[in-house]
């Protein structure tokens, strides 16, 4: 074997310090949530820093022992669990998704008025008066508004929202895993890259971003690039979500040909 595909040396006490971090940001992550003492700027920043130098510790720790997948995936779930009912105090993002999905229960294209806009009088909700920029006309594609139109039809709660993107993120770790093995990289590792990110887990347990959505269909385009039209399709559904993705469009249809380009078109026209 070459140096760089040599496994590092196991270490005996590199499951007990995985244990403790993930204990201690699972511990700081519940805090930043509940404690009412865990304000931003300073206090909620300074908890932020000690829940990423634990999951630090944890990822320079996990190649150096074969045990703890289970546990590594038990932490994610309480991590998440945790923060999960509460209501969201860092964005109210969340506001307009839920909104912009009661507007297509209505009948009415979401695309066509501001939330503040007359001829939305008869839509009605308890949080309207929350939604960022009412004035604004919705800003986000059309995949992402038929996420929120599944959402407004089981309920339209935030509730709701949160358990489709923590299901999605869940499932977007998966694929990596999947990506890993396929590639020659440890699969615990890239999972526990993904899954333990203080930031991830705030953003979308506690604030119900919908970056999941995307995501997910990021790692298709890399598990399907030896099929190019099914890669093409699944980086349209990532910018029908945000718009960011279609950047990378010209480099991957030099790599992987016109079929790529043709499912990207087919997929964002439909």
């Amino acid at each position: 074997m070459t140096p760089s595909t040599i496994p590092p040396e196991p270490k005996p006490n590199a499951w007990r310090i995985i244990a403790v971090a993930g204990l201690v940001e699972f511990a700081l992550l519940a805090g930043l949530g509940w404690w009412p003492g865990a304000t931003f700027p300073w206090a909620g920043l300074l908890i932020f820093a000690g829940a990423f130098t634990a999951y630090a510790v944890a990822a320079t720790q996990v190649l150096h022992t074969q045990r703890g997948h289970l546990y590594i995936w038990g932490v994610v779930i309480l991590m998440r669990l945790v923060l999960l009912p509460l209501t969201p105090e860092l964005s109210d993002d969340i506001y307009r998704y839920l909104w912009d999905g009661q507007v297509q229960l209505a009948g009415i294209n979401p695309y066509r008025y501001a939330p503040a806009a007359a001829e939305l009088a008869r839509v009605t909700t308890v949080y309207q008066g929350l939604i960022n920029n009412p004035g604004v006309h919705t800003i986000y594609p059309p995949l992402a508004q038929l996420a929120f139109l599944a959402i407004a039809l089981v309920g339209g709660a935030i509730f709701q929202a949160k358990l489709l993107w923590l299901g999605l993120d869940l499932g977007t770790a998966w694929l990596l895993g999947r990506v890993a093995s396929i590639t020659g990289r440890s699969r615990r590792l890239t999972q526990l890259l993904y899954l333990w990110s203080p930031l991830l887990v705030v953003e979308v347990a506690w604030s119900g971003h919908m970056e999941p959505l995307g995501l997910f269909a990021m790692v298709l385009v890399i598990l399907l690039a030896r099929t190019p039209i099914s890669a093409g399709a699944a980086l349209a559904l990532a910018a029908l979500t945000k718009f960011a993705p279609a950047a990378v469009v010209p480099t991957l249809t030099r790599r992987l040909g016109w079929r790529f380009l043709v499912g990207f078109a087919a997929t964002a026209g439909l």
